[in-house]
């Protein structure tokens, strides 16, 4: 809301609007002013001009932006991506996209998520044994076989229990919470593609044994390197 004896005044450097008095009709706002250097910059050179990143609109160099708005900055962030569950367009930040994660733009919301998850026929008993049988495996293998991590593991099925009723230790890898989705989405889609799980054990499981073999490796070096 303006105040009496105030009016608005676009800077013609950065382009931003500013309230004023009305006495007065500023060509700049008070920052570029200060880049200027007021009346000591009469008759220099100014600073030269550069294009915004995105809509290629001119700035001066000296502000030192890289977009000339917010909303310039906000598009270049962002990529449009086609949710695989509905086939909607939505975007999402680059910066997200770093892992194969509901975040990196597979999915446009967590039902569509939840939904994919859902298309092959799934259970969640795994034998009165279970509980014995995971604490037995976390027991041999006590850290994710991807990042090493001895914190929050939970135990992969590398053929789905739901199609191959196998609990044995050959068929059980531990993972952490963050890796066990990665891979389970992973083994999700060879599943949905009609490969049987003798397929699964031979795909993933190869990879798997072969990524946990090399960490407790690596771990057991900074072991004798600490010791």
């Amino acid at each position: 809301m303006k105040r009496n004896g105030t009016k608005e005044s676009t800077c013609e450097d950065c382009g931003i609007i500013s309230t004023v008095r009305k006495d007065t009709n500023p060509k700049v706002c008070q920052r570029c002013a200060s880049v200027r250097g007021g009346k000591a910059m009469k008759g220099k050179t100014r600073s030269p001009m550069v294009e915004c990143k995105l809509c290629k609109k001119l700035m001066r160099e000296s502000l030192g932006y890289t977009y000339c708005s917010l909303e310039c900055r906000k598009t270049d962030k962002q990529e449009l991506k086609t949710c695989k569950t509905c086939e909607a367009t939505f975007s999402v930040y680059k910066s997200t996209m770093k892992e194969n994660t509901n975040s990196s733009g597979i999915f446009c919301s967590r039902p569509c998520y939840e939904k994919w998850m859902c298309k092959t026929e799934r259970t969640t008993g795994r034998g009165s044994q279970w509980s014995k049988i995971r604490k037995e495996a976390i027991r041999l293998q006590p850290f994710c076989a991807l990042c090493g991590t001895r914190n929050g593991l939970q135990v992969h099925h590398i053929a789905p229990f739901r199609l191959s009723n196998d609990n044995s230790q050959k068929n059980l890898v531990p993972l952490c919470a963050k890796h066990h989705k990665i891979v389970e989405l992973i083994t999700h889609d060879i599943e949905h593609a009609g490969s049987p799980p003798e397929d699964m054990t031979l795909i993933m499981g190869s990879m798997l044994k072969e990524y946990q073999m090399a960490t407790r490796m690596k771990l057991m070096e900074i072991i004798r390197a600490t010791a």
